[in-house]
């Protein structure tokens, strides 16, 4: 199992759910556990214990409109499965990811017309947040 991040990706891909998303040009996460002090009155030393988990963690892309399965299904305060994957290859090692989208931003670059978007998400509802491994 890997250990907590953060993560990112290359030349890799994310699929929203089994859909790819078009035009990928990064994505990152990082897992994180709060701490809690289990200690008592009197205790000279915190007696800390790993709290609940936590990832966070973005996408961007150049914005294809026409990508109505991918990039138009991140629509914030939606929950989706994100599938980040390390390379190009269906084989490669995969983060899944149970997701709630919280901020979408489109931005455009006036020199050349180009358009991107930004996708930020937290992790979701689910009992196995996030898993890691080599799904074909």
């Amino acid at each position: 199992m890997a250990t907590a991040g953060p993560y990112s990706g290359n030349d890799g891909a994310v699929y929203a759910g089994a859909n790819v998303v078009a035009k990928i040009t990064r994505w990152n996460f990082n897992e994180t556990v709060g701490v809690r002090d289990q200690g008592a009155m009197g205790d000279e030393w915190a007696q800390n214990k790993a709290g609940k988990k936590q990832v966070q963690g973005s996408c961007a892309c150049w914005y294809d409109r026409n990508d109505t399965t991918g990039q138009e299904a991140l629509l914030i305060g939606t929950e989706i499965t994100l599938n980040l994957r390390s390379g190009s290859n269906t084989d490669d090692a995969v983060t899944a990811i149970v997701a709630l989208i919280t901020g979408r931003q489109v931005t455009s670059d006036h020199s050349d017309q180009t358009q991107t978007i930004e996708i930020e998400f937290v992790g979701g509802s689910g009992s196995a947040v996030v898993t890691h491994g080599v799904v074909s």
